[in-house]
């Protein structure tokens, strides 16, 4: 068997592994259900426009996270452009705070390579470092080396709060 064919046949399951891997590293956040193809979807399917496209700009290899300068983006971001950003991740990754509202994770772009140059960034504690921007009034995408991009979808208030 060609390795590309063993690849393909390993590919849900490697979604699953994603999925189940930033469940596990949080305190309490859980997927609601989930959809393994080339995109792994969340909770109900957003209903905004989600583009397949990853960081065209051939961004520098994030930063290790300074505790005393956290990268949270601007207040009000501007559509299409990235920012530094370091996600919260100690509780996993379900929630982060952006350009004045906070968003809920909807989708891994599981079929995508991130566009942040520099060697792969394993998830940290209690920040991971990359780049973040809104593809739409509806859609952010968070992006750094190695890993699937992350899409959020704004909600009204965190849908869970680290202890």
């Amino acid at each position: 068997m060609h390795a590309n064919a063993v690849l393909r046949q390993l590919r849900p399951v490697a979604s699953f592994a994603l999925l189940a891997a930033l469940a596990l590293t949080g305190c309490t956040a859980a997927a609601q259900s989930m959809e393994a193809s080339d995109a792994l979807l969340l909770g109900p399917a957003t209903t905004a426009t989600v583009t397949a496209t990853t960081a065209d700009d051939d961004l520098p290899a994030p930063t290790v996270p300074d505790p005393d300068a956290l990268r949270t983006g601007p207040p009000e971001a501007t559509i299409g452009r990235w920012y530094p950003y370091d996600l919260p991740t100690h509780c996993g990754i379900g929630n982060l705070e952006f350009s004045g509202r906070w968003w809920r994770l909807s989708q891994i772009r599981t079929g995508l390579a991130a566009g942040v140059d520099g060697p792969r960034i394993e998830w940290g504690d209690p920040r991971t470092p990359g780049y973040i921007r809104l593809e739409s009034d509806r859609v952010a995408v968070f992006e750094t080396a190695g890993q699937p991009p992350l899409v959020f979808e704004p909600v009204e208030a965190p849908t869970y709060r680290c202890r």
